[in-house]
Formats: structure tokens, sequence, C-alpha cells
């Protein structure tokens, strides 16, 4: 088995941390310090020899109140016999003591069906005073009802403002007043070798801190999400940990808390944080819109490698090889070909896959991007006005739907439009409907037996070519009494029956 196979093996979901208020006072004896003036947060940290021990204990005093715990409340129908389904990686999340680990949403008919409540318990941190908290899409996706929990012990409740699931992160808000939020940091800046600290609620154990490394930065193609540039940090990182901040030892958030490398589900030293930059940017168009909006190439890439580069004639290093070109996009109408090793965007080296893609999706549609490539042996220049990318939601999860459409994020169901992507992974042939890209455990979409790839191609008697237009059919049906979906499941059609549980 390959290194990366066994990495793969054992990831675990994502656990996160909460915020701590690590009590503090003069050391024991008489070897007491002098109190120390206030930091300028802007002004570099010097830490000497005889006060690096202090520091911890004032960063987490520093932003101790800035970090919440979240607890995530799920209502959910489970049936005596039924069989787990697997599902999501993130499934283990609303687990409680003695709940069956194989996971939910079986498809057998159980002759009783029960109704019961699950809990997980996440992390998050303030952002803004005016109540809106950054923390996890998978703390918060499947919850009937999230509560936080305040530094000061307040319990308050919240309310999704928007979810991401494509880096998973969202943005919840609560409402209160005398609200600490965090200092940003950048995570561009962000060395290995830098001390960094967690904070957050590990197996529900609030305000607790630990500290470590940046062990690596740039780590991408984890299979955790579809937009990575982790932070690897041995910093403990534990179930409960999700959604809460990575900081510097200025205090700073350089990274949200969200998945662990392990074979025994606790910390084993390799941890993975969202870079507070990238967090950003998706956070700032939740807050504004409850949407993220990507730029989109129009381009099918991977990593160049040395063998294929040279058979190209190319003898560089990095660059992004194009696969293939969609018809039609931005790239093909820019003269984007099959076989060109992107080298250069905007004047600067291209040095993977990762990095390009998370580049492009960070940009918004409609900018012009300069790139350089490698084609018949020597340099082209080609200039690329983005798109926007496909398949996008218009409104990222907000609660009671919003403009754009509404949402069933609540039935358990994520669609898609049909793009040659989602085509290609689900060995789907048609081209329109909408695309079953995630089935929630215990959901209604799992008991009516829908599975990720089905393709919906009629909702009651109406033919619907696109996600958008599944999701506005489903929503105007009568989910009382249920809604008769027309699917094409490995090339064949079948009827189901979506019900509101």
């Amino acid at each position: 088995m390959s290194n990366r196979s066994l990495l793969n093996a054992a990831l675990l979901a994502v656990f996160f941390v909460a915020c701590s208020g690590v009590a503090s006072g003069p050391p024991p004896g008489g070897n007491r310090v002098a109190a120390q003036p206030a930091r300028d947060a802007k002004a570099p940290v010097v830490v000497g020899a005889t006060d690096f021990r202090y520091q911890f204990r004032d960063v987490a005093r520093d932003v101790g109140p800035a970090v919440v715990s979240i607890s995530a409340t799920k209502l959910v129908h489970s049936a005596s016999g039924s069989r787990g389904s697997g599902g999501s990686p993130f499934d283990f999340f609303f687990r409680g003591p003695g709940a069956d680990r194989r996971g939910g949403g079986g498809r057998g008919e159980p002759p009783q069906h029960k109704r019961h409540k699950q809990q997980g318990v996440g992390s998050g941190v303030i952002v803004d005073a005016r109540g809106y908290v950054l923390t996890n899409n998978h703390v918060v996706r499947q919850a009937d009802a999230l509560t936080v929990t305040l530094s000061d012990e307040r319990e308050l409740p919240a309310e999704i403002v928007g979810v991401d699931p494509k880096t998973d992160l969202a943005v919840i808000k609560i409402d209160a007043e005398g609200l600490q939020p965090v200092a940003f940091g950048d995570s561009d800046r962000l060395e290995v070798g830098e001390w960094v600290m967690a904070i957050g609620s590990p197996f529900g154990l609030k305000q607790t801190v630990s500290a470590g490394i940046v062990s690596a930065v740039g780590r991408g193609n984890m299979g955790i999400a579809d937009y990575e540039d982790f932070i690897q940090t041995d910093a403990a990182i534990n179930p409960g940990n999700s959604g809460g901040p990575l900081v510097t030892l200025e205090g700073k958030l350089v990274g949200v808390n969200t998945a662990i490398a392990s074979r025994s589900g606790g910390n084993q030293g390799i941890g993975f944080s969202i870079p507070i930059n990238m967090a950003r940017d998706v956070m700032d168009q939740l807050i504004g819109g409850g949407q993220v909006v990507r730029g989109y190439l129009g381009a099918y890439i991977a990593d160049a490698g040395p063998k294929l580069s040279r058979s190209f004639g190319y003898e560089g290093k990095g660059g992004v090889l194009i696969q293939d070109v969609g018809k039609g996009g931005p790239g093909a109408t820019a003269g984007l070909r099959a076989g060109d090793i992107v080298i250069e965007r905007d004047g600067k080296p291209v040095d993977d896959m990762v990095g390009f893609r998370n580049g492009i999706a960070r940009s918004k549609p409609g900018t012009a991007t300069a790139l350089t490539v490698w084609r018949d042996g020597k340099r082209s220049k080609l200039k690329v006005t983005l798109g926007e990318l496909p398949g996008e939601p218009r409104a990222a999860g907000k609660r009671g739907g919003a403009a754009g459409g509404p949402d069933v994020s609540a039935l358990g169901l994520g669609l898609a439009d049909a793009t040659p992507k989602l085509q290609r992974r689900f060995e789907l042939s048609d081209d329109v409907g909408a695309v079953v890209v995630q089935v929630s455990p215990g959901s209604a979409a799992a008991e009516a037996g829908l599975r990720p790839g089905d393709l919906i191609e009629r909702v009651g008697g109406k033919a619907v070519a696109s996600a958008a237009a599944a999701q506005k059919a489903i929503a105007a049906g009568n989910l009382a009494s249920g809604v008769r979906l027309r699917i094409v499941r490995d090339g064949r059609g079948m009827f189901v029956m979506l019900n509101k549980l």
C-alpha cells in the first residue's frame, strides 16, 4: 500500500476546538516577575528565556473571550434493523455514546421508526462584534438547532448565515452585547517551525488550550474538502476542536482547525487548519450575501510532474498540465489547449495544481488573468477572462432559503448541476438534470433511498435541467404527502418518493 493510501486510510473527519480562559497568577514562591505593560498589537513579539513560559498564558487570556463552544442538535428518525450506509466522513459528529458507528440511513423497511435527538459539540471563533462566528460547515450543516456558549458561560441560540461545503466553512450569528472578536493574522506569512496554539472544546471540555508548531503549510489533495491549502500542526486537536482557532504567539488568528489524521480517533500529532486568508475570503462573502462566488477557468488540470513535462519538451520545475478544456468556457475562448503546461500566472511561477486552482477560485468572475504556457517547445502568453464557477449554490446554505432558490439541505440532500466533471466521477451519460452529490445519514433523502451519483430528471411530472430547478420544484411540492422523483442510477431509470420526516 502506498504512503498516500495509508494517509487516506488514517484520515478521520474534522475535529475542532473552542476557546480557553486559563487562570493566572504569580508563580509559586518568591520567584515573581514584574507586571508587563500592555502589548502593541502591531509590534512584533520578542520572547526571552525568562518570560517565554508566560507567553502562552497571555495569548490564552487575550484570545479566550473570542472562542465559543457550539452545541448542534439534530432530530433523527432511526429504524430498528436498518443497515448503515457509511455516508460522509463527518457523520461521526452527531453520534452520541453508544450510537451505531456504521452510520444511519439504511434502505431496509423496519416495522418501527423512532425519533430522538443527537448532539455534536464543536467550536467557533467570534470574528465581528456584531455577533458573527466563524466555524466549520460540518459542525452546523445537519443541525436543527444551534446553541453557542461564550467564555463567560452565557448560552445563546444561533442562526446560520451561510455555509460553504467546498472549504468546510460556515458563518453563524448570535445576538449578544460585549462581544470581543479575535484579531486577524496573515496566514501567507506563516512559516514552518513557528509556535501556534489551538483553543476549543475537545471532547466537550470547554476553554481548552494546546500548543505546538507549524509542521507544514500548503497541504492539499487530502480528500477533506474541495479546496485545500491546509496548515499542518502538531498542536493537539481532538473531536470538539472543529471550527476553533489556531493562533500565533501574537494572539492573531491564522487558521480554523478542521481535521486530523489519526488511526485512533484522537490526536496523534497531525492536525489540519484552514488558512485564515482563504477562510476570510469565504467569510466575507457569506456575511455580505450568504453565498460564495468563485472564478472559473473551464479546464481540467493536473500537476505536470517531471516525466510528463519532459514528454512535452519542458525541463523547468513545477507547472500545471492542461488535461482538457471545456467547450465554450473561458479557457477555450482564450485559446487554451490540452497539452499546454501553465508555468506562470500574472507573472508569478505556478508551482502546483493546488495553488493554481485555489488562486483561480479566489478570483472574482470577470477578472482578467495572464497565463504563460509551454506549448510546442516554447513559451506562449494568453489572457483569460475568468467566468463564474458553474454549479455553485446561489445561496450557500442560509436557513429558510434565500434569494436564488430554496435550500434542500434540511432534507439531507446536496445537489449540483450535471457538469462534465461530475459526469465522469459518477459515470453519467446524461448532461441535464440535478446530480445528487450528498445524502446525510438519517435524513429524508436517505429514507427515500437516494444515493450520491443519482441523477434527478423529473420532480413530480416536471422535467428539471439543473440543480436550481430541482430545488425549486422539490420545495414547491407537498413534502408532507411526498414528492415523486424520477432518477437515473447506473443507467437505469427509477422512481422514489421524497417525504419530509
